[in-house]
């Protein structure tokens, strides 16, 4: 069994960001916290609840290459491509001063313009009311 089918297999509520289950915290910092997340197919994405209908993508900018959210199709199982970071940033922390959300964008925009084998790969961003969340390759094996 796959830890996607685990997590839909809890009962519990199952939250979804960009198509993406989430699961395991990875880690957090000053402000954002990281989380593991899996790809879930097509044809369950549209039964599985914790979605947030009202969010906007900015994923129309990004390079033609990146995952896009509802595009596996096949059964409950994980892959490079299926599994995610997902850096969830809370909107409303007293932390999140002008300058750090122009750090933000500026993060956005230099992980959208290089892509390298050294450099973690930004699939997608996805602001909410509450949170900002980018869709970053999975590094398994530690901090980056």
């Amino acid at each position: 069994m796959s830890s996607l089918q685990a997590s839909m297999n809890q009962g519990g509520k199952v939250k979804i960001v960009c198509g993406y289950v989430l699961q395991q915290r990875l880690g957090s910092g000053s402000f954002a916290t990281v989380y593991k997340g899996v790809k879930v197919p097509t044809s369950l994405s549209t039964t599985t609840t914790g979605g947030n209908a009202s969010s906007s993508s900015l994923s129309s900018s990004l390079p033609s290459n990146s995952l896009s959210a509802g595009t596996s199709t096949g059964p409950l199982t994980e892959t490079k491509a299926d599994v995610a970071a997902i850096k969830a940033i809370t909107r409303m922390s007293e932390k999140l001063t002008k300058k750090v959300l122009e750090n933000l964008e500026l993060e956005i925009s230099i992980l959208r313009t290089y892509r390298h084998p050294n450099i973690v790969c930004l699939h997608e961003v996805q602001k909410t009311e509450r949170h900002f969340y980018l869709i970053l390759e999975y590094c398994g094996g530690g901090d980056l």
